[in-house]
């Protein structure tokens, strides 16, 4: 897997936890699938929500990655 650096200082973050993205964000009906993956920076402690696309943003904007 490829590993995420921090935007800011440039170390390499750290995997917290994931959550089903419809039970902590809007615009996820309640079976969509998408995962929401939390990273935190060891270095200068900045934290990161990385969220898939919505099953709307699937099948219209990101189609050509999801086909």
């Amino acid at each position: 897997m490829k590993t995420k650096n921090c935007f800011f200082c440039g170390e390499e973050v750290r995997w917290n936890s994931d959550a089903m993205a419809n039970e902590i964000l809007t615009g996820y009906d309640k079976d969509d699938t998408a995962v929401v993956s939390f990273f935190t920076c060891p270095r200068c402690g900045r934290s990161y929500r990385v969220a898939d696309p919505s099953q709307e943003e699937r099948e219209n904007e990101y189609r050509e990655y999801y086909v």
